[in-house]
């Protein structure tokens, strides 16, 4: 797993406030086996639902899986990341 980030992919801007920000303890668990860890990351995916910059947070966080390793990211988690990179790159290889 690379743990270069993909300069290219900006990590979105906007002056509005975020939960990520203001609660940076929900979004930065590494697993959700403690019931207090799948909590918080509940309460992550539901503060991204309504997010200015989830979608441009998910693609950085696509773009740069060492980066993003751990924690939710535009509501989603590693897992979940994981699964996205890997119907990403199907769909690259039928397509191509």
């Amino acid at each position: 797993m690379s743990t270069e980030t993909e300069t290219r992919i900006a990590f979105p801007r906007t002056d509005t406030p975020l939960a990520c920000q203001a609660h940076p303890d929900w979004f930065a668990h590494e697993q959700t086996s403690v019931p207090a860890a799948q909590q918080d990351i509940d309460e992550a995916k539901r503060a991204c639902a309504g997010c200015p910059i989830a979608a441009g947070c998910l693609k950085r966080a696509l773009a740069n899986p060492g980066p993003s390793r751990i924690g939710v990211w535009a509501a989603t988690t590693p897992r979940e990341r994981s699964v996205l990179r890997r119907r990403l790159q199907m769909r690259l290889v039928l397509s191509g």
